[in-house]
C-alpha cells in the first residue's frame, strides 16, 4: 500500500478557501484607481496627509513623504516589520494620526480616514502596491 502525502492536502485547502488568492471582490487597484468601497483612489486618500508629509517648503523631512507609491513601500520606523503603508494604517486606526485627534493644540486640516478609505488602503497594499 502507498503512503499517502500530506504535503499536498494543507496547500490544496488553503488555496480552495482563498487564501492564496488577491482581495476576494476587489478591483486591480493601483496608486490612482478609486478603490470600491470609498470610490477614492489611495492617491487621494493619502492626499490628506499631504499637508505634513511631504517634502519641500512646508513639508517635513523625506523619509515622512507619503505621495510617493514607491516611498510607501520602505520600511516603516513606527511600526517594525510594517511597510510605510501598512503603518499608516495602524497610526489612523489607534488614533495617533491626524495629529488633532491626540493634540487639540495642534490643528488637523484633515479628519481621519473612514472605515471604507482603509479598506481600500488595505485592498491596495494586498494587492502589492502597484503605481
Amino acid at each position: 500500500m502507498a503512503r499517502r502525502r500530506w504535503i499536498h492536502t494543507p496547500i490544496a485547502l488553503l488555496a480552495s478557501i482563498g487564501l492564496f488568492m488577491e482581495t476576494a471582490g476587489a478591483a486591480d487597484l493601483t496608486w490612482t484607481t478609486p478603490g470600491p468601497a470609498s470610490g477614492r483612489s489611495p492617491q487621494q486618500i493619502f492626499s490628506g496627509c499631504t499637508g505634513c508629509h511631504r517634502t519641500g517648503p512646508g513639508g517635513l523631512a523625506d523619509w515622512l513623504d507619503l505621495t510617493d507609491p514607491l516611498k510607501l513601500r520602505r520600511a516603516s520606523y513606527y511600526a517594525r516589520g510594517k511597510t510605510k503603508a501598512e503603518a499608516s494604517i495602524i497610526r489612523v486606526t489607534d488614533g495617533t494620526m491626524p495629529p488633532g485627534q491626540i493634540r487639540p493644540d495642534v490643528p488637523s486640516p484633515n479628519p481621519a480616514w473612514s472605515a471604507a478609505q482603509i479598506s481600500d488602503v488595505q485592498a491596495w497594499i494586498n494587492q502589492g502596491m502597484r503605481p
